[in-house]
């Protein structure tokens, strides 16, 4: 009778631990490591662009510097 009594308990006991703690954990990770996927990736699109950005503004002042003729005075 003790036995069963026992088991019981220790299968209850296991069966509270893995259902409100263990697989609740889990998902919370799982949770975080979807999160920090997603920051990761704004954060390299948010690179990506500043870079974009800055040879493009590289690129625009080159073409001004190139486009200059110099003047020469015509008697």
């Amino acid at each position: 009778m003790f036995k069963i009594i026992f088991w019981g308990i220790i299968i209850y006991l296991a069966y509270k631990i893995i259902f409100e703690l263990v697989l609740p954990v889990s998902q919370v990770a799982t949770q975080l490591k979807d999160k920090m996927k997603d920051i990761n990736e704004a954060q390299q699109k948010h690179y990506e662009q500043q870079k974009n950005q800055q040879q493009a503004q590289a690129t625009k002042k080159s073409a001004h510097n190139d486009d200059y003729i110099d003047f020469e005075e015509v008697k």
